[in-house]
């Protein structure tokens, strides 16, 4: 089909010419403000999920994005796992934005044509023809702006709007054996005679010539006189919602007013004589078209949307590991969000067991798959009798001042033991390190809450895999010293924490731009993520997995908020400080920064989960067949094996 951006050559005489023109002029009047507010979408989770976070089988990504500024979304796209971006099925699309691109996605079925104008509207001239979108769609919401551009001393302009047909082109070319059975007479062969007979046209006309006004369900629910209308040659805002299978129900909205509703239920016969009947138009889902209805007529259209009513499908993630899906839409005017993700944690392998019983020692070791979510518990039993549990983690702070031996405080101000257990952040800036020894791949787990008596918000941080601190400042020689002791590093062990290990940040105040978990200067966060609510406790875990380039995963109250690969050549956003060429640490040391004297942080429950394969020894408790088993934090419980004295 040709489209022109002048006078179409075959229009005809002076009056086709002069009622283009004025259409012209109309289609350049100025229009509303822009819209330059971008969408914003909301991602939750769906799935089997344990208390930590985990999930035990495939996650639902259920995507939910609007628009502030009042456009409809036009598109939502994804990516998972930094694969390719697709576009979500559901939601709305934007299928004429006014550009050349968005008008070659249609086909022009029957005479006559639809002109694009300079400022992107479409005005139909000739017919009578219908332009039909080649996409199929079950529950909808058709949105577009129309207006009668005849001038009107000439009087009003015929046209509509198609809905629930079938391809028009595959019906024609039908066999008579195959044909819809309302296919009769010209739409046997006429693709434009299909949309007719097989769909529903919805009227567009405000003239007097014919009673079936705009609104109408043509020639089934006839609307007699001009509702919610603006003066002829203004936009008109025109939704149509069509609801429901064969039977479905069509609801038109002009200028934001119900001026119709209409169930195409069977058993109705149209006001035609000879046109096929409700009996024979029962489709589920089908196409919409615009009518361009003849050389008289000039009505133009723009912004069309389509809103698909029902949910949008969910994102389906399988496969045992961290995933990350990020999202982002876009609105008809254009406007693009930025960039969204969320993370979650997949584990659906129970641990495996081993062990062997020797002089009366029961060894037992558990092993989670590479992409496990680290052992829970160990447990054993005889004789089908309760479980007993050991719990494979190393409690480093259980509320009591003798659990605080191992830890070392390096720099200004302390730690103090509260009346309930709890390790309170006293002055700093400094460091209170477990030395017990250092950690490889661990999750570190625990709970910490911002205490703070007045209106503001506190700062801390937890850092991970450093060197021994003290030790690394008492090398007299510089050439005994690591490459990330730099600057205050040289000398302050609390420094060689900053340096050489990372700060996973926490802070929900506004006064920081790097909130709770982000890697300080490496990986930041910018907004708070699944917080409790300020005063409460949360639950916290940073797991470290790898050698020197390890991976940082940060969870909040079982939600991933963060992660990040300490891999070489990353450059710190604070100047000097050591890129991650100088931290690369197979192992190192855990601790807690006391940040200043205006800021209180309480920490408790601290616990570190070694990741590797983990073996306790155990009294063999008296009694025939026992048996063991392991349970990892997704919640998997491995089958019971019996362990036969001495072997394994």
């Amino acid at each position: 089909m040709s489209r022109h951006l002048l006078f179409p050559a075959h229009a005809r005489g002076t009056l086709g010419a002069m009622l283009l023109a004025a259409a012209l002029l109309l289609s350049l009047a100025p229009g509303a403000a822009a819209d330059e507010v971008a969408p914003s979408t909301r991602a939750s989770l769906e799935g089997d999920r344990s208390p930590d976070g985990w999930f035990r089988g495939p996650v639902e990504v259920h995507l939910d994005a609007t628009d502030a500024g009042g456009d409809v979304v036009a598109a939502t796209e994804y990516r998972v796992d930094e694969g390719e971006w697709q576009v979500l099925a559901g939601g709305a699309e934007t299928i004429f934005d006014g550009t050349q691109a968005s008008l070659d996605r249609w086909r022009m079925a029957g005479p006559g044509e639809f002109v694009l104008l300079p400022d992107g509207t479409m005005t139909t001239t000739g017919g009578m023809g219908m332009l039909w979108y080649p996409v199929e769609y079950g529950d909808i919401a058709l949105e577009l702006q129309f207006r009668d551009a005849k001038p009107p001393v000439f009087g009003g302009s015929n046209a509509g709007v198609f809905v629930r047909f079938p391809d028009v082109d595959d019906a024609a070319s039908r066999t008579p054996d195959e044909r819809h059975a309302c296919q009769r007479g010209a739409s046997e062969g006429d693709p434009v005679w299909v949309a007719v007979h097989c769909g529903h046209e919805i009227q567009i006309n405000d003239a007097g010539s014919d009673p079936q006004k705009t609104g109408s369900v043509y020639n089934f629910a006839s609307i007699g006189e001009v509702l919610a209308a603006n003066p002829q040659g203004e936009w008109n805002d025109y939704r149509i919602e069509i609801r429901g299978g064969g039977d479905y129900e069509v609801v038109v909205i002009r200028n934001g007013e119900e001026i119709n509703r209409w169930t195409n239920a069977p058993g109705q016969a149209p006001a035609r004589q000879g046109d096929p009947g409700t009996d024979e138009r029962q489709f589920a889902t089908g196409y919409i078209g615009l009518q361009n209805h003849g050389w008289a007529d000039y009505v133009q259209f723009r912004d069309i949307r389509v809103e698909r009513l029902e949910a949008p499908a969910p994102i389906v993630v399988t496969g045992n590991g961290e995933h990350v899906v990020a999202y982002r839409s876009t609105d008809a005017a254009g406007n693009v969000e930025d960039t969204q993700q969320v993370r979650f944690r997949i584990d659906t392998i129970a641990p495996a067991v081993s062990g062997a019983v020797d002089d009366g020692i029961l060894e037992l070791t558990a092993d989670d798959s590479p992409t496990g979510s680290g052992i829970a518990a160990i447990q054993y039993r005889t004789e089908g009798g309760e479980w007993t549990s050991v719990d494979p983690a190393a409690v480093l702070f259980d509320g009591s001042e003798a659990s605080l031996e191992d830890w070392t405080m390096s720099g200004p101000g302390s730690f103090e033991v509260t009346e309930d257990g709890a390790m309170r952040t006293v002055g700093g800036m400094g460091l209170l390190w477990y030395a017990g020894q250092p950690w490889g791949d661990a999750a570190i787990q625990l709970e910490w809450r911002d205490a703070r008596s007045d209106d503001q918000r506190s700062n801390g941080g937890v850092f991970i895999r450093f060197p021994d601190p003290e030790e690394a400042v008492d090398h007299t020689g510089l050439g005994g010293r690591h490459a990330c002791q730099t600057g205050l590093g040289l000398f302050l062990a609390e420094w060689v924490a900053v340096g050489c290990g990372h700060e996973v940040q926490v802070n929900d105040g506004d006064a920081d731009p790097q909130k709770t978990g982000s890697l300080y200067n490496f990986a930041s966060i910018g907004t708070v993520e699944a917080a409790a609510d300020f005063g409460e406790w949360n639950r916290y875990e940073v797991r470290t997995v790898g050698d020197g380039s390890y991976r940082v995963t940060v969870v909040r109250n079982g939600e991933v908020i963060n992660a990040f690969d300490n891999t070489p050549g990353q450059q710190a956003a604070r100047p000097f400080d050591p890129p991650t060429d100088m931290r690369q640490f197979a192992e190192g040391y855990f601790g807690l920064q006391n940040h200043g004297a205006a800021d209180t942080i309480e920490y408790r429950n601290v616990r570190v989960l070694p990741l590797d394969p983990r073996t306790i020894s155990v009294p063999v408790p008296a009694g025939d067949g026992l048996e063991v088993r392991a349970v990892d934090l997704a919640g998997n419980t491995s089958p019971a094996s019996t362990i036969v004295s001495g072997t394994g």
